[in-house]
């Protein structure tokens, strides 16, 4: 009987090894990328974050991506998910999933993209690749665009980080002594009954980094054709969709910067200070709008095809 026993407890202890040799095979990061919903610019910051990952050759990372398709309610039931998980790092690109990961992820290192956030949104495992555009260098782009601007009509959604940009870009205009109407807008149907209330003096149509209103640029660029003004833009996307110009950072950097974050694993939560790129100017190959580059800051202009 005691042999049996042993040869039992034998067996179990071989197959321990196996599982032990199995699991140290699996030598990689497990990564959860959470986008608040799919259009251009969330492409090209995964596709820049894959990229990157794939020229590391000592370490292995498998990804998980998860898209909340603009719906809050998924977004949290996401994180609920990935909170039982066994990640070892979390993703969230944008402010919204940037809060959501920050309140419910505690024991996994975040590195957020494209994030906009108070102090109060601090954390230890936390590091923020910004792409936050200073009202100043917006309109700097704006009179670079269109020569002493009088009247804009600027396109933002309902969320409360819009409306505290919205101010602060309509107080800068008004010292330009620039109008601006502001439309705010609840959902992309929004969005397109809002195109037939800009007023015919408008000069331009403005657009922030607004993931809700960015999804709806072909319909926006469209109206702008029509009654013959130029949408001006926050992000590589929307030209790549149509508008004639923006300032921002190009959307595969922001990828690429938090995937180099990642692959130095080991130092990636010493400090948590935000990492900030360099702003560009994004114009479209098939633009009519003219750039006097003497009004900008120093940005680089990129013609995008």
């Amino acid at each position: 009987m005691s042999k049996i026993i042993n040869n039992f407890l034998l067996i179990i202890l071989l197959v321990i090894s196996v599982v032990n040799k199995t699991y140290s095979k699996e030598d990689f990061y497990k990564v959860a990328i959470i986008l608040p919903m799919d259009h251009q610019a969330m492409n090209d910051i995964v596709a820049g974050f894959k990229k990157e990952l794939s020229v590391e050759r000592n370490k292995k990372y498998k990804l998980t991506i998860y898209n909340a398709q603009g719906d809050s309610n998924l977004m949290k039931s996401i994180f609920q998910q990935i909170a039982r998980s066994d990640y070892d790092v979390v993703v969230p690109i944008g402010t919204n999933a940037t809060q959501f990961a920050i309140k419910m992820v505690k024991d996994q290192t975040i590195i957020s993209i494209a994030a906009e956030l108070s102090k109060k949104y601090k954390a230890q495992n936390f590091i923020n690749v910004e792409d936050q555009i200073p009202m100043k260098k917006f309109v700097s782009l704006i009179n670079a665009v269109i020569h002493h601007p009088k009247y804009l009509t600027l396109i933002h959604s309902n969320d409360v980080r819009m409306f505290q940009q919205s101010k602060l870009l309509t107080e800068e205009l008004k010292n330009e002594k620039c109008e601006v109407q502001v439309i705010s807008v609840q959902n992309i149907s929004d969005i397109l009954s809002s195109l037939k209330s800009i007023n015919n003096k408008s000069q331009a149509i403005i657009i922030l980094k607004d993931y809700l209103v960015v999804s709806g640029i072909a319909s926006i660029v469209k109206e702008a054709k029509k009654i013959g003004i130029p949408v001006i833009a926050s992000d590589e996307g929307s030209v790549k969709n149509g508008a004639d110009v923006a300032i921002g950072v190009k959307e595969k950097e922001l990828g690429v910067a938090a995937a180099k974050i990642l692959m130095s694993f080991d130092n990636a939560t010493e400090n948590n200070d935000n990492i900030m790129l360099d702003f560009m100017i994004f114009k479209n190959k098939f633009s009519s709008v003219h750039i006097n580059e003497d009004k900008l800051q120093n940005e680089k202009l990129l013609i995008i095809e």
